[in-house]
Parts: structure tokens; C-alpha cells; sequence
């Protein structure tokens, strides 16, 4: 991890932070630039950072009692990757956030079993967690991910939660957004 918040209240402003997982960059699942920790009440806003060169996700803020503004960040994932499926942004389990303006470049998986998002919101029981709900993503930029914005909240079967999520995406701008799997 590059910056972890266990339960805190901290902003995380105009920071560099690179270089985040194993020598080289593999698909063990870990190496997290920026972590909000599922289910310790972490807060607070992550604005202005430049983050790249990370091995599973740039931002994350899990888990439903974690709130956070992301907002003007620049996050920069390895492109067509065969080794691990990266996110750049990652709002899951039940946070809270809103995730504008920011820069989410080159999070894109080229092996079999999934795919990659630049900006994903993700929960539901299908996932064992709660539904992230309420989520704003609003003017942001996502280039050459595999999914530009991806909502994912499902039911233990698979399928769309019942309840309405009220999640929304708006004035986002989507560019060269394809699926490069195999």
C-alpha cells in the first residue's frame, strides 16, 4: 500500500504516490496506491493526486461506513496488461463518495477471467458486502480503460440488486473505453 487509512479522518491532498505492489508488477492481488480500509470508519477527502505505477488499484474506499470526496486526481494504470485486471477507482461495499473530475488513464486487462474499470462503484450481497448506493460520478475523464464507469451492485444470484441504488453518472467523458480480453 501506498497510503492506507484504518479508521481515521484524513485528507490526502496533492500527493505523488507511485511505484505500489511487487518488482516486478504481477497478479497477486495487492499493491493499492491509495486504501480506505473496509469497515474502520475511514474519512476524508482524496483531491489533487497524481498516482501511477500501481499493481491492483489506485484509489479504493471500501466498505460502509467509509466516506470520501475523490475528487481531481490523475490516475494512471499500466495499459493492456495480461497479468492482473487493475482498477483505477474504486468506490465498493457500501462507501460513501463522490468521484469528480478526475483523470483515469490505461486500466485495461488483456488475459481471460475479467476485466478491468477505470472507475468502478461495486456491492451487493453477490459480492458478500452491502450496495454501494448514492454514488455521484460526475465529470470525469476515463481513457483507454476496459469499462470507463462501471456500476456493479448484485444480488447473491447474480443480478441486479432489487433496491434502487440511486447511483449516477453524469457529464463524464468516455474515450477509447474496449474490452481487451482474448
Amino acid at each position: 500500500f501506498g497510503i492506507v487509512n484504518n479508521g481515521a479522518e484524513v485528507n490526502i491532498e496533492n500527493s505523488v504516490v507511485s511505484d505500489i505492489g511487487e518488482t516486478p508488477l504481477n497478479g497477486t492481488q495487492h499493491g493499492v496506491a491509495i486504501y480506505f480500509v473496509f469497515g474502520s470508519n475511514a474519512s476524508g477527502n482524496i483531491q489533487g493526486n497524481y498516482i501511477y505505477n500501481y499493481q491492483k488499484g489506485g484509489i479504493v474506499v471500501n466498505g460502509p461506513t467509509a466516506t470520501s470526496n475523490i475528487q481531481q486526481n490523475t490516475v494512471i494504470g499500466q495499459g493492456p496488461v495480461s497479468y492482473i485486471a487493475q482498477n483505477g477507482i474504486q468506490a465498493g461495499y457500501g462507501a460513501t463518495t463522490r468521484i469528480q473530475n478526475n483523470l483515469v488513464v490505461g486500466n485495461s486487462y488483456t488475459g481471460t477471467s475479467t476485466v478491468s474499470g477505470g472507475i468502478i462503484v461495486v456491492g451487493g450481497p453477490g459480492y458478500g458486502a452491502a450496495a454501494t448506493t448514492n454514488t455521484l460520478v460526475q465529470q470525469n475523464i476515463a481513457l483507454g480503460n476496459d469499462i470507463g464507469v462501471w456500476f456493479s451492485n448484485i444480488d447473491a444470484a447474480g443480478n441486479p440488486v432489487s433496491t434502487p441504488t440511486r447511483n449516477t453518472a453524469q457529464n463524464n467523458t468516455l474515450v477509447n473505453n474496449a474490452i481487451n480480453n482474448e
